[in-house]
């Protein structure tokens, strides 16, 4: 099989990725309120940069919560969307997490 059409067919991950945190978000809203919740307190403590996902741990272990229609509680995929989306809500926190691109920057409208 030719490489570049096995690539082929990861060229929207991303895209999918974006769509189904979109639901989720919407579905979920409480999930991004503790993520906030952590990260104003990370700061607030003295920390000038942290780990997203290791907010996504604490909340696993500390916070518990309900499996979600995804069957996880806190799904990792989303890390990066609520990242860009404290970022935008609160431009503090730019540069406190370290993000990676994503193909497609999420926008959510408040």
């Amino acid at each position: 099989m030719n490489t570049s059409k096995q690539l082929d067919l990861f060229k929207d991950l991303d895209y999918l990725i974006t769509d189904k945190f979109t639901s989720y978000h919407e579905q979920n809203p409480s999930t991004y309120q503790t993520f906030k919740k952590l990260a104003v307190k990370s700061k607030k403590i003295g920390h000038t940069r942290f780990s997203a996902r290791g907010l996504f741990q604490v909340m696993r272990w500390k916070m518990g919560g309900k499996i979600k229609n995804d069957g996880f509680k806190y799904n990792n995929n989303y890390t990066p969307y609520y990242v860009r989306l404290l970022e935008k809500e609160h431009p503090e926190f730019i540069g406190f997490f370290e993000k990676r691109r994503v193909k497609k920057e999420l926008i959510i409208a408040n």
